[in-house]
């Protein structure tokens, strides 16, 4: 028993990893209720397998990665290799601020 995670439109069974919820800046869908939430959560704890629904550890249970889902990592490592800390976790790259944004630096804790 493993877990998959294909490519978004992908022909393979699998879960998505992403779930769009906004485009152009705006809600594609209204947001769920509390009781939706509740029952998403309920239904998607009942699909673990009971070795992972227990408190103790368990066995260690397979996640896998579709082959054009890794490769598009790849490509995508490629154009922005990623960065590794002294510590080795990966960073993430900030996004580029423009230059007439620097001057107004929030006072507080950056200062």
């Amino acid at each position: 028993m493993a877990t998959l995670y294909p490519l978004e439109n992908d022909s393979e069974p699998g879960d998505t990893l992403i779930i769009p919820v906004m485009r152009d800046g705006k809600r594609i869908a209204a947001a769920p209720t509390l009781e939706q939430i509740r029952e998403h959560a309920t239904r998607e704890l009942a699909r673990l397998p009971e070795m992972l629904r227990r408190l103790e550890k368990s066995d260690d249970y397979p996640v896998l990665v579709s082959d054009k889902l890794k490769a598009l990592a790849s490509q995508m490592d490629q154009k922005n290799p990623p960065v590794i800390s002294p510590s080795g976790a990966v960073l993430l790259r900030p996004r580029p601020v423009p230059a007439a944004r620097l001057r107004h630096r929030p006072r507080g804790l950056c200062q």
